[in-house]
């Protein structure tokens, strides 16, 4: 079990993949997962030229420090109603980020859903790309989406909102590498719903289907993405959920953080993201 961060934080400050890597290591993780939030850009350092050649060329540096590239995450929102244009390119970056997991060594890209499609209509949408991720041994991931209520100024459902319509999406798909990302900020938001919890996600979900994890905390309301245990998420009891089902994947820290805060202030944020990551690892091995 790798604890991991995403290169997100570091690129939106200028940092290329492979100084986000190194950066990340040089604090202590063994985990990686490369963001791919600007993928739909021409010129974006991912896609862009021999972007293979590339992919290779930061495996080897992985390999190299001793990190793993343990997860990533694609580009969002998967689909705009009545722009074909972008539907199409976005199905051909997203085959793009498969074959870079698959040239890397990357076992789980997340790809959200579309918010308002159902099971079927987001099985439609991700079977276009199931046979780029089996042929490249990559799991598809599917994630926990919220969609804002305005007028309540709180979350509102969407796709795999609730632990049975997540179950539900998975299963309509019913494919081995197919699976589920619980995001456990996401699942924190509807405290209107009691039915709706992070550790009620991950038992439904099981064993056999959550691969995943985003590991963030809130305050149960706003998806603020802050370090675990400075939220109102019950971690005892996520922990306690993630061992009744053998949980066997990666812990991958989503945060959030001010994108003109000193580079120094930024470390010490990783490396207190990386304590906590390490002690939540340490729980959920003992």
């Amino acid at each position: 079990m790798k604890v991991a961060i995403m290169t997100e934080l570091l690129v939106d400050r200028g940092m290329s993949q492979a100084e986000a890597i190194q950066f990340t290591r040089n604090l202590g993780y063994d985990g990686i997962d490369i963001s791919f939030f600007t993928a739909m850009k021409d010129d974006d350092e991912m896609m862009k030229g021999d972007y293979l050649g590339h992919a290779r060329e930061l495996k080897e540096l992985c390999d190299r420090i001793g990190i793993a590239p343990v997860q990533c995450h694609t580009p969002f929102p998967i689909h705009r109603d009545g722009d074909e244009a972008y539907n199409q390119k976005m199905v051909m970056v997203q085959k793009k980020c498969l074959e870079i997991c698959g040239v890397m060594g990357i076992p789980v890209a997340v790809i959200h859903p579309w918010n308002n499609w159902t099971p079927e209509e987001n099985k439609k949408w991700y079977m276009e790309l199931y046979p780029v991720a089996e042929k490249n041994h990559v799991i598809i991931a599917t994630e926990n989406m919220w969609n804002w209520n305005q007028e309540k100024n709180q979350a509102d459902y969407a796709a795999c909102s609730t632990p049975e319509d997540f179950l539900a999406n998975v299963t309509a798909m019913n494919l081995p590498n197919f699976k589920a990302c619980v995001d456990l900020g996401h699942a924190h938001m509807f405290f209107f719903d009691p039915l709706v919890s992070p550790e009620r996600m991950i038992r439904v979900l099981g064993h056999q289907y959550c691969v995943a994890l985003h590991v963030h905390d809130n305050m149960g309301r706003f998806d603020t993405h802050q370090i675990p245990y400075t939220g109102t998420i019950d971690w005892n009891e996520v922990i306690r959920a993630l061992k009744e089902i053998h949980y066997q994947g990666n812990l991958v820290m989503e945060l959030s953080f001010r994108k003109d805060a000193p580079l120094e202030i930024l470390k010490a944020y990783f490396k207190d993201a990386y304590e906590v990551g390490t002690y939540l690892r340490k729980a959920l091995m003992s």
